[in-house]
């Protein structure tokens, strides 16, 4: 599957992404990446640019708790979704840290939906 479009997103997915340049990241990106299509049974990782975070911060339910990225997990329309402001740079930067554990080794991929861009890093040797 090359690409996804509207109707492969949960609504609030395709509104941060293109309404306030949230990148995807996490394992529905690396599905992306893979060709692949969504995966329903997984949550949606999404970063908003520090520049756009007010007005997208506005989407967030008033009942999202805190998680571990700063930012925000809740639960809307049967949809699991984890929302905290970031930076590509920053975020391939801590995501690739040696001081940090990965559940799954290999690389972390973003994805800018809005475009269909790929960003992909490794941790170094």
């Amino acid at each position: 599957m090359k690409g996804w479009e509207k109707g492969d997103l949960p609504e609030l997915v395709h509104r941060l992404t293109q309404r306030h340049q949230a990148i995807l990241v996490g394992s529905q990106a690396q599905r992306y990446a893979e060709g692949l299509g969504p995966d329903p049974a997984k949550d949606w990782d999404l970063f908003v640019p520090f520049g756009a975070w007010r007005r997208a911060a506005m989407s967030i339910p008033r009942s999202a708790q805190t998680n571990g990225n700063r930012g925000w997990h809740f639960e809307k329309d049967g949809v699991v979704l984890d929302v905290w402001p970031d930076e590509l740079a920053r975020y391939f930067e801590e995501a690739t840290s040696p001081d940090r554990v990965r559940a799954k080794p290999g690389p972390c991929f973003a994805v800018d939906l809005s475009t269909g861009i790929v960003f992909r890093a490794e941790r170094l040797s």
